[in-house]
């Protein structure tokens, strides 16, 4: 069994279309906080300092796709080289 909810609540057809929505958010998000960010050799765990990070990066994640950046680590290793850039982009915003 895969899901508790019966063939009337669920079909086939939405169990298919929750598992790609759900992997969508894993291929957008977590993945590319994970490899391009390095989230997971992050040490931080102290109070909320893991929280916040995460928070902070979901922003300039949002950041970049509200301003139609696809490429995120072209985009994070560019405003690296001149810290100013991320405050021109989000006054472009």
């Amino acid at each position: 069994m895969i899901t508790g909810a019966g063939p009337e609540i669920l079909s086939a057809e939405g169990i298919h279309t929750r598992t790609r929505n759900h992997w969508g958010i894993e291929t957008k998000i977590h993945w590319c906080r994970d490899v391009t960010w390095n989230e997971d050799k992050n040490q931080s765990h102290t109070g909320n300092t893991a929280q916040t990070l995460a928070a902070l990066k979901n922003l300039a994640l949002g950041v970049f796709r509200l301003a139609g950046i696809p490429e995120i680590k072209r985009a994070t290793e560019w405003i690296a080289r001149n810290r100013r850039r991320a405050t021109d982009l989000l006054v472009a915003l």
